[in-house]
């Protein structure tokens, strides 16, 4: 398989896997991203479900107007902080 085709393979996957609990209404769930600081480095901050407000093809749209890129999503954790979904 071509590399395009994997990478669009496995951001169709975790947009399908949003895209299921977004409908399914489990807005106590969170996403797991890595974050970029300039001078910290990288870590891995979590966004509730419910401040999605648009699941897009090529990125997460939040209630602030910021634009989340599949390729940074690591997890999704139910309310109780379960992993239910990890890359």
């Amino acid at each position: 398989m071509p590399p395009g085709r994997a990478l669009a393979r496995r951001r169709s996957l975790i947009r399908q896997a949003i895209l299921r609990f977004k409908l399914a209404g489990a807005d106590d769930h969170e996403i797991g991203v890595i974050h970029r600081e300039g001078g910290v480095g990288e870590r891995v901050i979590y966004i509730k479900l419910s401040r999605v407000v648009n699941v897009g093809r090529w990125a997460l749209e939040l209630d602030d107007g910021r634009s989340i890129p599949y390729h940074r999503v690591i997890e999704v954790r139910d309310g109780r902080g379960f992993v239910v979904w990890r890359r």
